[in-house]
C-alpha cells in the first residue's frame, strides 16, 4: 500500500502569483525609466533601489525601441510555463516512489499527476529556462545569459511534499481493505508430494505458518 500511495506535492499559488507579479513590475518600471532623459547609470541606480535582488552588472538597462517589450514577454511567458507544474526546491530530496506523483492546490486544475522527470528543482528550472531562451532569434548570448541570472534571482520553489496529507490517503487506502479470512481444517492436505505449489497454495501455507507462530 505505501508503494502504490502517490506521494503528494501542495503547489502554492501565492509564491507562483508573486513571481509573475514581481518580474511584471520590473519590467514595467524599467520601461519608464527607458522613456525618461536621464543617463544609463542613473537608470541603473534605481533600479538596484527599488529591486535589490537586481544584479547591476547582470543586464544592460533598458533603452527605447531596444526591443525590451518582446524581451519582457519572452521572459514572462517562459516563467508562466514554468510554474505551471512549479520547482521544488531539491529533487534529491524527493520521497522514492513506484507511482507518479500527485500535484494538489493548483487552482482550476484540481490533482494533477506528475512523473518524477517532470518535477523540477532550482537547478533543473534555471536550465530549462536557458533552453528556452537559446532558441529566441537574435537574442545574443551574453544577453541571455544575463536575462537568465536576473530570472534565476526570481525563481523560489513553490512545491512541498506532504507527508500528513500522504499518510492520510494511505491508510484510507488500508482502512479499506476488508479482513480475509483463510479457513483450514484439522488434517486438511494443502498441497499433494510433487505437486505444483500455486499462488493459493502459498496464501494458505502462509496463513499455517502465522498461526503457528
Amino acid at each position: 500500500i505505501r508503494r502504490e500511495t502517490p506521494p503528494i506535492l501542495s503547489y502554492d499559488r501565492v509564491v507562483a502569483d508573486s513571481i509573475q507579479r514581481t518580474l511584471g513590475n520590473f519590467f514595467n518600471r524599467a520601461e519608464r525609466l527607458a522613456a525618461s532623459p536621464i543617463s544609463a547609470n542613473l537608470r541603473k541606480e534605481r533600479l538596484a533601489q527599488e529591486f535589490p535582488w537586481w544584479d547591476l552588472d547582470t543586464l544592460t538597462p533598458p533603452r527605447p525601441g531596444g526591443g525590451w517589450l518582446a524581451l519582457r514577454f519572452t521572459a514572462e511567458d517562459a516563467l508562466r510555463r514554468l510554474y505551471t507544474t512549479g520547482v521544488f526546491p531539491d529533487s534529491r530530496f524527493l520521497p522514492s516512489s513506484e507511482s507518479p506523483f500527485v500535484m494538489v492546490d493548483r487552482p482550476g486544475v484540481g490533482e494533477m499527476p506528475l512523473k518524477r522527470d517532470q518535477i523540477l528543482d532550482r537547478a533543473a528550472a534555471k536550465a530549462r529556462i536557458d533552453a528556452e531562451l537559446s532558441e529566441i532569434p537574435g537574442l545574443e548570448v551574453d544577453e541571455r545569459r544575463r536575462l537568465v541570472s536576473v530570472m534565476s534571482e526570481l525563481l523560489t520553489p513553490n512545491l512541498v511534499y506532504d507527508h500528513e496529507t500522504t499518510e492520510q490517503r494511505r491508510q484510507a487506502l488500508l482502512d479499506e481493505i476488508k479482513p480475509y479470512k483463510v479457513r483450514i481444517y484439522r488434517g486438511e492436505r494443502i498441497v499433494s508430494k510433487n505437486e505444483r505449489v500455486t499462488p493459493a497454495h502459498a496464501e494458505r501455507l502462509a496463513a499455517l505458518a502465522q498461526l503457528r507462530a
